[in-house]
This record gives C-alpha cells, sequence and structure tokens, in this order.
C-alpha cells in the first residue's frame, strides 16, 4: 500500500472507532501526519494517534451529557428573554465539559475581571471553542455582538 493509501486508512479507522467518530477527519489525518514514525507498525502508529486525540480533544469531553442532548437544551435557550434568566441553564450545561465545568465556581468575576480590562468588544472569535459560548451571558459584550465559534468536534 502506498503512503497516501496507508495515511488514509489510518484516519478512516480512526474516524470511525465510537471515541473519535465526532472529530472533524481533517484533524485526524493532521494529527496522523506529524505522529507518523519511520518503519512503524499500523498498531503503534493507530495507538499513538488515538492517544494524541484524546489529549487534545477527549481528555475535555467528560460528563454523561450527550451532543444531541445538549443541543435539544440549548435550543430552549430562545425561550429566555434575559442573560439573567438564562444563566442556570448555561451553568447547568458547562458540567458536562472539563475546561467549563472547571470556570463555573469563578464564573461571576472571572469574565467581570477581564472583560473590564478591554475595550467595547463587538465580537468574538471562539477557536477550539468547545461550549464556551455557553459562557456569553457572563460576558460584557456590546449590543448585536457576534460570536464566531469553531470546534474540532463536528456534532
Amino acid at each position: 500500500m502506498d503512503d497516501e493509501g496507508f495515511v488514509s486508512d489510518i484516519v478512516m479507522e480512526i474516524s470511525a472507532s465510537r471515541n473519535f467518530r465526532e472529530i472533524s477527519p481533517s484533524l485526524i489525518r493532521q494529527v496522523v501526519l506529524s505522529e507518523r514514525q519511520p518503519n512503524e507498525s499500523r498498531k503503534e502508529m493507530f495507538k499513538r494517534v488515538k492517544s494524541k486525540l484524546h489529549q487534545v480533544a477527549n481528555a475535555f469531553r467528560g460528563g454523561s451529557l450527550k451532543a444531541q442532548d445538549l443541543h435539544d437544551k440549548i435550543e430552549s435557550i430562545n425561550a429566555f428573554s434575559t442573560f439573567d434568566e438564562l444563566k442556570p441553564l448555561c451553568r447547568e450545561l458547562m458540567q458536562s465539559h472539563a475546561s467549563t465545568k472547571e470556570r463555573i465556581p469563578i464564573l461571576d468575576n472571572f469574565y467581570l475581571q477581564i472583560f473590564e480590562q478591554l475595550p467595547p468588544i463587538h465580537s468574538v472569535l471562539d477557536l477550539a471553542s468547545g461550549i464556551n459560548p455557553l459562557a456569553i451571558p457572563w460576558m460584557t459584550l456590546e449590543t448585536g455582538f457576534t460570536y464566531h465559534a469553531i470546534d474540532l468536534y463536528q456534532d
């Protein structure tokens, strides 16, 4: 099998596995290419790539809330008229992701301290966002702001 075929097969196999099927195949491919070692067996390669993907992605995706459940609950956000009314639901949902969960105890002061040091914010680009957009009610953003959240998970 040629090199491209080897890489494609590894990407396809990892993409099909339960813990990694929602991760962008382009990210999986990038990890395969960067982690590949000369004369390495398929088994060794597969194991190392899965380990790296766990480190950069799955380690943060804890909790029992599934993506569809999270999506369904987020859809209910339109029923709220103010950010203050929305905060309890956002706190609850943020429990499902390691990086947002660890900030919950300090949310009220965390964004207040950050945003008081900044000029008015009209737009945010949140890379590797996870479910951080749920913290918007605590952010001091300008009326009519835009928030672009990009994450490696397809779901």
